[in-house]
């Protein structure tokens, strides 16, 4: 092992050698510098030729390992790609590459090419959208030592992330662009910037209303981030149900104890004109809050016995049946004594009477085996099916043509053609964001109240 080159005294070092050799493998301490000291370093050491271990060439782990032992700490052994997974100094952290990773100046990037057990490690001057400016060596460049521009994603290679030395750092994160981006009866949403020279590790939002003083303060909104693009998402849900003037803060802590807050001016909630309380897990920014309002008010649909909703839940066939039946107005009592032809049907259940009254108007027909299947997760093309005897099957023209534009349209089953392709002309219902149209998936909660609200909306009951 290198001898360190701080100055500490013999016992100190003696100590923390032993300490650090049991806990990690390798003898390490934390970087007394700025990440643009490091940096500065680096770019010193352009048209260099490094070469840390004797009898090694001037290879990219080389230069690394130079700098590893600029940073104060003893570098490890192993080639570009072992940077992955080999040990790190205490303190230091490894980020996995992600759409949400935000690089910084002095973070040591890691690749490996192709089937190649070597891979590549390079130091990052600065990143510009999906470039890496970087400092890095090779055995191939002349001089050995330059500054490279990389694409984060390059074909044949795949980038794994980045090595962060824990560098001092007193500078506190930044929170900018803070607006109050919707206001609905149930809640808001605060989008905001937070971004930090070394890593913004937590985001808290607490919020309260300006009743009873802080009786109702709650710390964990609900906050969303991509890169360094944060929304938070209040619900009164959280505050006792209470509109009114309500209170939120922003507090950004980066990995280094640094904090930053920021006083959001007062957001008043107003009173829904129709009495809708929410859900708690309903957030005005979801894409289904609207169904989910609209199927709640007009009594298609409701929540749980808990109070929630339940919108990423898979709706149960006999479930879906009893919703038809409340939005068809019929009189439910004619149909409960009478005798099922579903085998699994109840009598005396909440959905008996609903299952009768769908039967009986050939809205379902239920399995091969004269089961309904009760407790069945419902499907996608059942409920389009569904829907489309529930509207007097009417006339399609080029159903094929319709769904011929979905990747998984030949997974649909030949019963569901019609109906799916009714579904879609009508826009009943749209494809996944990846191109499907998922026939066999299960129905969520929220996918059914946003499909009953459109269908209402739209006049088609």
């Amino acid at each position: 092992m290198k001898a360190f080159k701080k100055p500490l005294s013999v016992l100190l070092c003696a100590i923390m050698l032993v300490s650090m050799v049991s806990a990690f493998g390798i003898g390490s301490f934390a970087v007394n510098m700025t990440n643009k000291q490091a940096v500065d370093w680096a770019i010193g050491e352009i048209g260099k030729s490094h070469v840390y271990d004797k009898g090694y060439s001037a290879s990219c782990v080389q230069f690394v390992k130079c700098y590893y032992e600029f940073l104060g700490v003893t570098p490890v052994r192993g080639n570009g790609c072992d940077y992955a997974t080999n040990s790190l100094p205490s303190g230091w952290i490894r980020l996995p590459y992600s759409s949400d990773l935000i690089i910084q100046p002095g973070d040591i990037a890691v690749w490996t090419y192709m089937s190649s057990a070597y891979g590549h490690v390079a130091i990052v001057e600065s990143v510009e959208g999906n470039y890496m400016n970087v400092i890095d060596q090779s055995v191939n460049f002349s001089p050995a030592t330059k500054r490279n521009r990389w694409p984060i994603v390059k074909e044949g290679w795949t980038f794994y992330g980045v090595i962060r030395p824990n560098f001092i750092d007193k500078d506190k994160p930044v929170i900018s662009d803070v607006k109050v981006t919707k206001i609905e009866s149930t809640g808001y949403t605060i989008s905001f910037k937070a971004t930090d020279n070394s890593f913004v590790k937590k985001v808290s939002c607490p919020t309260w209303t300006s009743k009873n003083g802080q009786d109702d303060l709650f710390w964990n909104e609900k906050v969303t981030n991509s890169k360094s693009d944060y929304i938070c998402s209040v619900n009164i849900a959280n505050h006792k149900f209470e509109t009114g003037d309500y209170k939120t803060d922003i507090y950004v802590y980066d990995s280094n104890g640094n904090v930053t807050a920021y006083n959001v001016p007062v957001v008043t909630v107003p009173e829904d004109e129709d009495g809708y309380r929410g859900y708690p897990d309903v957030f005005v920014d979801s894409w289904f809050y609207d169904g989910v309002r609209g199927v709640s008010i007009d009594g298609f649909m409701s929540g749980y016995s808990g109070g929630k909703f339940g919108p990423n839940d898979a709706l149960q066939r006999q479930d879906f049946v009893s919703i038809l039946a409340r939005i068809s107005g019929e009189d439910l009592n004619l149909y409960a004594n009478k005798p099922s032809k579903m085998k699994d049907a109840k009598k005396g259940t909440y959905y008996y009477a609903a299952l009768n009254w769908a039967v009986e108007n050939g809205v379902v027909a239920g399995y091969e085996n004269g089961n309904f299947g009760v407790g069945d997760k419902i499907t996608r093309e059942q409920v389009c099916t569904i829907l489309y005897r529930f509207m007097g099957s009417p006339e399609v023209k080029n159903a094929q043509q319709a769904v011929g534009g979905f990747s998984d349209a030949s997974k649909i089953s030949s019963y569901a053609v019609t109906p799916t392709a009714w579904a879609v002309q009508n826009n009943v219902i749209s494809g996944m964001s990846d191109g499907r149209v998922a026939p066999t998936d299960a129905a969520a909660r929220a996918q059914i109240a946003t499909i009953i609200n459109n269908m209402h909306n739209g006049g088609m009951f």
